[in-house]
Parts: C-alpha cells; sequence; structure tokens
C-alpha cells in the first residue's frame, strides 16, 4: 500500500490530481479482539496485533496527514463486530457521507479538467444551434484522436525515403495547376497507412503555417466501416471551421448528393481563398457500402490549385480496380512494395530498443530469415512481438515462427490457449471480435461471468470461494490481457474506452480459428442478454464439474433504457438490436425494439433517426418481417420532418405515428 501512495501520490506531484480517503478506527473494545478486525488489521498467527504493521501503517498515516491535508477526507467509525453494518444508523451516515465527499469532488475535477469546448465558441459565430455543438463536438473529438493516431503511427516509418521523395515531388509540382488525386496502393500489410501518417508530419513542417491538413483513418475503428456521408461531413465540417468558411448543413438532413456537391465547391472556395489544403484519406477500401462508396463517385478527379487529395487503399480491392478506371492513364499511382533486408534489420534494432530488449545472433538471423519471405512490416511486427519474449537460453527448437502473419497469428493463439486455457481465449476474443462497437473492460469481465463454458473451465479443479455468488477472477482477464498488450487498444467512441484489436488481420484469424456459426450464435445471444439485463439481480444456472446444477448470481448490471432524466444507455442502444438479431432472438427484438414507441424514441432522440432507419433495415433484410419494413418506410418519410425538430417531438407524438401500424400488426 505505501509503494502505491509513492508511485499514485507523491511521484510526479500528482497530489492535484488525487482523492484521499482514510478511515480511523478511534478504538478497540475488549470483546472485538483482535481476530474479529482482522479484516482490517494486520494480525500474527498468535491473534495479537502484529506492532511492527501497526507502526509502519502509523508512520504512513502521519506523512499523508503532514503533507496532503487539502486533499485528506479522514472518517473515524467504530466497527460492529468487526465489520461495517449498513443498517447502523452511524454505519449508514458514515457510507452517504463517503459517497457524497467522492461524487462531488470527483464531479469538480473533472468539470475543472474538461473545461468548456473552444469550438462552442466558434459556433455561436454561426448561430448555431444546440444539434450543430454536438455535430461539433463529435468532429473535434474525431479530428483529435486521428490526429494522435497518426502521430504515433508515424514514429514506426523505417526507410521508405525514396517513396516519400516522390510523392512530395508530385505534390509540389501540382501546386499551381489542377490535377487529379495521388493514389498510394500495396497489398494488406505493407504499411500504407504508416507511410501516410508519416508524410503528414513530414508536410506539416513544409507547408506554410496558414495550411490545412485533414487525416482521416478508415481503418481505425475495424470492424466497424465508416459510412461516407460521414467521412464527407466531418471533413468538410473541419475545413470550413479552419478556413472561415460557411459549415455544411446538418448531416440528418444532408443528402449524399448535396454533401458531394458541396465537398467539391469546398475545395474550389479554399483555393480560391489562397489557402494550402491537405487531405488524406487512408484505406478508402474500408468504407460501407452504402451510397455505393466502391465506386468512388464521390471522389473529385478534378482537384483546384493548392489542394491536395492523398488517398490509400488495397492493390486487391474493388476500389482500387475503380480508381483505374477513373482516372485512366493520368492515374498518379504510388505502390509501397515489400521491405528490403536492411530496412527490416533497422526495424529490429528500433523495436528491440524501444521495448529495452535484446536477442542473441542465432535469434536475430531467425527473426530476419522468417520475414525475408514476405518483407511486411506487420508480418515483422508481429514476429517481433513473438521473440520479444524468448530468452538467451531458449532451445533453438522452440523458435518457431510463421512463414506469414497470418500464421503468426494462429500460433499466437495456440500459445494463449495453453496458458489461459481455449475457452477464455475463445470466449473473449470473440466476444471483442463480435462486440458491434467494442466492448469496454467492465462489459467484458461481465460477459465472461455469463459464459457458462468460460466459467466451467475456470473452476474445472475447485469450487468458486462463494458458491452462491460466481465471477471470472479478475487476475485471469488481467493476464490474458497482458500477453496481448501488442495486440489490443483502446479506443474512444461515445465519450466511452471500448477494448478492440489493433489490426484488422488479427480479426480475420480469430474468426476462422473460433467463430464457427455455431459458437457465433453463442456469443450473440449472451451478449445479448448481457445488454437485456436478463440476468441483472437473478441466479442464473451453471453446471461445474462434480455438482448437477449450481444456481448463483453473477453480479452483472441492470441495464435500463434510461439512467436517468436526458440520460439514456448509449451502449444498449448501439449494442442490442444487432446481437439480438444475429443471436435469433427474433421475439425479443419484436418486443424490446421494433415493437417499443420508448425504444424508437429513445434511439431516435440520442443517436439520430439515420441509425433507427439503419437497425430496422438491417432487421428486415435478415426477419423477412413485413411490419419492421412498415415501421422502417415511415420512419424514412417522417425523416425530413424529425430532423427539422431535432429531437424536439415527444413519446406521444411518435407513439401515435407508429399506432396504426402496430395495431395493424396485431
Amino acid at each position: 500500500t505505501e509503494r502505491e501512495f509513492q508511485e499514485g501520490l507523491w511521484k510526479d506531484n500528482c497530489e492535484p490530481s488525487a482523492l484521499l480517503f482514510v478511515r480511523e478506527i478511534p478504538r478497540q473494545r475488549i470483546k472485538d479482539g483482535p481476530k474479529r478486525l482482522a479484516k482490517f488489521m494486520d494480525i500474527t498467527v498468535d491473534e495479537p496485533l502484529n506492532a511492527e504493521a501497526q507502526e509502519l501503517l502509523t508512520g504512513l498515516k502521519s506523512r499523508l496527514y503532514a503533507t496532503s491535508k487539502k486533499i485528506l477526507n479522514l472518517h473515524c467509525v467504530e466497527l460492529g463486530k468487526g465489520s461495517i453494518d449498513p443498517k447502523r444508523k452511524e454505519h449508514a451516515q458514515y457510507l452517504d457521507s463517503i459517497c457524497q465527499q467522492f461524487v462531488s469532488q470527483m464531479t469538480t475535477r473533472i468539470r475543472a479538467t474538461v473545461g468548456p469546448l473552444v469550438g462552442r465558441r466558434w459556433m455561436k459565430t454561426w448561430g448555431s444551434t444546440e444539434k450543430d455543438e454536438e455535430d461539433l463536438d463529435w468532429m473535434v473529438e474525431e479530428v483529435r484522436q486521428h490526429s494522435a493516431m497518426a502521430t504515433k503511427l508515424s514514429k514506426d516509418l523505417h526507410g521508405r525515403d525514396g517513396l516519400l521523395g516522390k510523392i512530395c515531388i508530385t505534390l509540389w509540382e501540382s501546386t499551381t495547376i489542377h490535377h487529379g488525386p495521388l493514389v498510394v496502393h500495396s497489398a494488406a500489410g505493407m504499411g500504407k497507412t504508416t507511410l501516410l501518417c508519416k508524410l503528414a508530419q513530414e508536410m506539416q513542417g513544409v507547408l506554410e503555417a496558414r495550411a490545412v491538413l485533414v487525416i482521416r483513418l478508415l481503418a481505425a475503428n475495424h470492424p466497424q466501416k465508416p459510412n461516407i456521408n460521414h467521412v464527407l461531413h466531418s471533413i468538410c465540417l473541419q475545413v470550413c471551421l479552419a478556413c472561415g468558411l460557411t459549415p455544411p448543413p446538418l448531416l440528418s438532413v444532408s443528402s449524399h448528393l448535396e454533401l458531394r456537391r458541396f465537398f467539391q465547391n469546398m475545395l474550389e472556395d479554399v483555393s480560391r481563398q489562397g489557402k494550402t489544403l491537405l487531405i488524406i484519406l487512408d484505406s478508402l477500401e474500408q468504407l460501407a457500402d452504402e451510397h455505393q462508396a466502391h465506386k468512388l463517385h464521390w471522389l473529385p478527379t478534378d482537384i483546384p490549385p493548392n489542394v491536395y487529395l492523398l488517398v490509400s487503399m488495397d492493390t486487391t480491392s474493388e476500389a482500387f480496380a475503380n480508381m483505374r478506371l477513373k482516372l485512366g492513364a493520368a492515374a498518379n499511382l504510388f505502390e509501397v512494395e515489400p521491405l528490403f533486408y536492411d530496412e527490416g534489420e533497422q526495424v529490429m534494432e528500433s523495436y528491440l530498443r524501444a521495448s529495452q530488449r535484446t536477442l542473441t545472433g542465432v535469434q536475430k538471423d531467425v527473426v530476419l530469415q522468417s520475414f525475408k519471405n514476405t518483407g511486411s512490416p506487420l508480418h515483422l511486427k508481429l514476429i517481433l512481438s513473438a521473440a520479444k519474449r524468448w530468452t538467451s537460453f531458449t532451445p533453438s527448437a522452440e523458435l518457431v515462427l510463421g512463414a506469414s502473419a497470418q500464421e503468426v497469428m494462429s500460433g499466437l493463439l495456440l500459445k494463449l490457449e495453453e496458458k489461459h486455457g481455449k475457452e477464455l481465449v475463445s470466449g473473449t476474443l470473440g466476444c471483442i471480435v463480435l462486440a458491434r462497437r467494442g466492448l469496454l473492460e467492465a462489459e467484458l469481465r461481465d460477459v465472461m461471468s455469463l459464459d457458462d463454458d468460460v466459467i466451467c473451465e475456470v473452476y474445472k479443479y475447485s469450487l468458486p470461494p462463494t458458491p452462491s455468488l460466481i465471477r471470472l477472477p479478475p487476475l485471469l482477464w488481467a493476464r490474458l490481457k497482458w500477453d496481448l498488450k501488442d495486440q489490443l487498444e483502446e479506443r474512444w467512441t461515445e465519450g466511452v474506452a471500448v477494448i478492440a484489436f489493433n489490426s484488422r488481420l488479427l480479426s480475420e484469424v480469430v474468426k476462422a480459428h473460433y467463430l464457427t456459426p455455431q459458437r457465433r450464435g453463442r456469443i450473440h445471444r449472451i451478449l445479448a442478454e448481457y445488454f437485456l439485463g436478463r440476468w441483472s439481480g437473478k441466479l442464473k444456472p451453471a453446471a461445474l464439474p462434480g455438482l448437477t446444477l449450481l444456481l448463483s448470481d453473477r453480479k452483472v448490471p441492470p441495464q435500463p433504457l434510461w439512467f436517468a432524466a436526458g440520460l439514456a444507455n448509449v451502449r444498449k442502444l448501439q449494442e442490442l438490436p444487432y446481437h439480438l438479431l444475429h443471436a435469433g432472438l427474433w421475439e425479443e427484438l419484436r418486443q424490446e425494439v421494433i415493437g417499443s414507441a420508448e425504444w424508437l424514441y429513445c434511439k431516435s432522440r440520442v443517436c439520430g433517426v439515420s441509425s433507427v432507419i439503419s437497425d430496422l433495415d438491417q432487421c428486415f433484410k435478415y426477419m423477412n418481417c413485413s411490419e419492421t419494413g412498415l415501421v422502417r418506410d415511415a420512419l424514412i418519410l417522417m425523416k425530413p420532418s424529425l430532423d427539422v425538430l431535432s429531437g424536439h417531438m415527444g413519446r406521444c407524438g411518435l407513439a401515435g405515428t407508429f399506432w396504426p401500424i402496430w395495431v395493424g400488426s396485431g
């Protein structure tokens, strides 16, 4: 505990962001002997208090009282029968006091840290509405995320100087003339994204101070694919804000054709202003299918002076084939080729230095020979992630690496199964892949606690400490997360941090390795039941080894549609329809989503009418349900009116609109 204080409170002057709560036990009654207080005090084998431990604890508290008075919350409370009993009046008051202090002080610190968004003040000059400010909020957050990601990835580039030089010269030569977009392409895993991020960083130092740089990494939120309308609107909003132009109309009231026209006109306006604009779009093949995005009708081929458009895509993709047809012989194509042997050696040395690891000469030769077959930076990165766990005395027979990135990842999964158990690994990774927008770490632990196959594997050789309460032991997830630290990343979506894979390839390998149709359906069902709140506060049966049936509380949270007035359960709105549909729980889908006026009202108000229409359209395609099609079509017709109302329409108005449909469907 003292080490934790040293690292978290006193080191690097962390006190301004800390909260400190101390509980003192004023006196110990004779009948409450050391054994009864063992949960709160250190005792020896013979039961007397551990004098040395008490002396060290007293010294720690004295230091806290002397140095941390500004953040100290001190509470004195007598224990009853060696514990806190919320039924006792003084204990209930003590608990209420701690909760109120914590909430109040945390709220104050959060508000002081976040502060008002500068963008809100800019929007006031446009006479903005509340919806405009919401659009700006997500755009600012999106720009921040993509910029931070680009800065991080640019550090991983080695070599490629010749290709970077060619692209920069081509950009420079097209400064004063009309020109077409520049296209970077290669096979998967060759480092297109890293190259574009490095180029963005280099161009920031070359372009004039007034230049505007826009970068969007379209594969950043895989497996979720971005909608082209969202991408165009976000880019237009950022550029207009930076150049003082009139912003685009709200995304909810803009058609695809209107956004295309606005995008082209905006490029012309920036050029006429004499300002420099560089737009970088990575991985166009990752766009969603809406509006035939892969046919690239939205992409202008005539770029005005002082404006540059640089895109990347997979050589084998439909988008690249359409790009070649679109640009013809005038296309500026740049292929990212495999790395040479010496470039791979540079990458290896840089990676090992950053990881504070080294390899023997034999081990380095094994790594480079395996990499030589592909020349892929992704393959090399995966090899090094495995190799840095070798010791200097690891037998040569165990220095086995895959001949491709897929083989390396398959080998990683097998090693994880041996160490952590097949059910835990397959269940955890399967949930991460199948979640619509990733999972919070707390959600992942909850879902694993609901997975009976995982629980049976965990308690195969011993019963849970408390059979009436079964959870996945936190240490098991912590160990697995540590071994996957090179493959996982945190992404911010809708204000929360979710866990996802940092490589599309790993998602594909997990799908091929674990997600049979049967297992896929079972995981979707577990996720659907979790977001329904089906097992919150209820006993769930589990057939553990040696027991016929055990009813236990899994301690998962409730999932109301509204947490409080005006505070919706956004995670439920995002995930539940998707998992109900793919789990085949269509009756629950009809009751909880399609036929629920409260759901339709809540999701249209919080996520937008377009989001509801998208959900209903997906349900209609799978279920072939005429009532679902009617509700979807009604919302499409109502969308312009609902967008104008911007969430001011009440529950009764929305329910009245669909009443004839629900009555007609029985």
